[in-house]
Formats: C-alpha cells, sequence, structure tokens
C-alpha cells in the first residue's frame, strides 16, 4: 500500500518569463477553490500540473517582493520552483487556502534525474543517452565538481539553488503543513485522494511528461539497490560524503534509507 506522510517543510509554481517581477507560486485556483501544489524539481511535478490543468485548475500569479528577487532569479528570470523561504514570505501567499501537498522522490533517484538532465555539459566525446552509460572514471571527477558548486560555490550562479534549485534538497521546500506523497509507494493514492476531495473528476489520469524510462523503471524498486548503482558511488568516497552531508535531511525525515 501507499503510504502518506505529514512532514514540516514545502513549495513550488511555474513560470511565464515575460513577466519581469511576477511569479506563479505554486498556488492554484479554480473557481472559490484554492489549492496549493509545491513541485519540487524532479519529482513528476510537471506530469501533475498538467493534470490539474486539464482539471480546469489554473496558476495564481504574485507580484515577487525586491527582497525575494535574488533568490528567484535564475539567469534573466524568476525560478519555476521556490522553495520555502520564498513562497512563505509572501504575505498572501496561502490565503484561504484549503490543501496543500507535494511528492518526493528517493534522493539517490531524484539526483541521478538531475544529473540526467545535464548531460548536454558532462566533458564526453561522445553522445550518452544516460549517465549509466558513462564510465565511472569520467562520471564521477564531474559528479564531485558539481557537488562542490553546490555546497562551496564560487560564482554568483553556483550554490544550492542553481540550475533551477534542481538540487536543492527537497525538505527546503516542505512545511509543517504539507501532505507528502512518496514516489516510491505510487502516485495512485495521491491521483485517489485528489479524486476524494474533488480536486479532480473520477476518470482523471496521470499524464507522463518529462520522464526518463531508464531512471523510473529503477525508482519504483522498493529495494534503493537499483537506483544506488545508477551513480557508481562506490568508486569515489569523496564525493558520496558530500552527497549524503547535503542530503542528509531527506534520507532522515522522509524515511529513506542509504
Amino acid at each position: 500500500l501507499a503510504r502518506l506522510l505529514l512532514l514540516r517543510t514545502g513549495r513550488h509554481g511555474v513560470i511565464d518569463v515575460s513577466l519581469l517581477h511576477k511569479q506563479y507560486m505554486g498556488l492554484l485556483t479554480r473557481g472559490e477553490q484554492k489549492i496549493h501544489f509545491i513541485h519540487i524539481p524532479k519529482t513528476a511535478g510537471t506530469s501533475i500540473i498538467s493534470l490539474l490543468k486539464s482539471e480546469g485548475w489554473d496558476h495564481q500569479l504574485f507580484d515577487v517582493p525586491n527582497n525575494l528577487r535574488d533568490q528567484l532569479k535564475v539567469k534573466s528570470h524568476f525560478t519555476s520552483h521556490p522553495h520555502h523561504a520564498c513562497w512563505s514570505s509572501l504575505e498572501n501567499y496561502k490565503q484561504d487556502c484549503e490543501y496543500e501537498f507535494s511528492v518526493v522522490r528517493h534522493p539517490y533517484d531524484r539526483f541521478a534525474s538531475a544529473l540526467n538532465q545535464t548531460l548536454g555539459t558532462l566533458p564526453a566525446d561522445e553522445f550518452y543517452q544516460h549517465i549509466s552509460e558513462i564510465p565511472p572514471e569520467q562520471l564521477m571527477p564531474f559528479v564531485e565538481s558539481l557537488l562542490f558548486k553546490i555546497v562551496k560555490p564560487r560564482e554568483p550562479h553556483q550554490g544550492i539553488g542553481m540550475d533551477d534549485n534542481r538540487w536543492r534538497p527537497q525538505v527546503y521546500f516542505l512545511s509543517e503543513k504539507t501532505e507528502v506523497f512518496r514516489y516510491e509507494d505510487g502516485l495512485e493514492f495521491l491521483i485517489d485522494t485528489l479524486k476524494e476531495k474533488g480536486y479532480i473528476g473520477t476518470n482523471a489520469a496521470l499524464p507522463k511528461e518529462n520522464v526518463n524510462k531508464f531512471v523510473e523503471s529503477n525508482s519504483q524498486d522498493t529495494d534503493n539497490s537499483a537506483i544506488h548503482s545508477i551513480i557508481p558511488w562506490y568508486k569515489h568516497e569523496e564525493a558520496f560524503k558530500i552527497f549524503t552531508s547535503l542530503y542528509r535531511h531527506d534520507f532522515e525525515r522522509l524515511h529513506y534509507s542509504l
């Protein structure tokens, strides 16, 4: 059975880069109803948003306060995945919001999915379709370099919020009121919950968007050995040490095993 977790901490949104100082904060409205979906990067959020929009939900647009613009900025536009410190600072961020929820994912699996999205930046002489195809001696130095950019940034565009918050630990997005669903437990429980609450129709189905088939096939394994092996951490002790330190609270609070 899918497990429902009630946690502390989370938040999201989708963006329109043509609106210079506007931002979607994950709040969706339909008539008088308002719900908050916290879209954590690489957790099937795009598919969930597509489902909600197909059921008549629209994003609510906010003015971004001056003190938050640096936190939300990604190159020339605002991040599409605001974290807790951003959305919770808006005075009216959740006025009359009746429900908030999010989906989380195994830290190993989520990191592998995010890393796979960066394939175009890998120093490779040939094209790789997936990180599993890259020789460990080539992949792991890149992983270590990436982790250092996250935890010890040397450039303004580096740090924990780089790449549209893709690497930020999941607990940074959640709050004590967030109802949390684990991806590995199956998203059917989430869909059933949304149906029971009347937020989607009884015949609604989750579309699959931005899905990497290799990672998806491993992430449904109840044993984490399959997803652990996507990135050969055993080949680089220092990189693994940084990774486990960075995502320690995700493992602990979201009940994932190392």
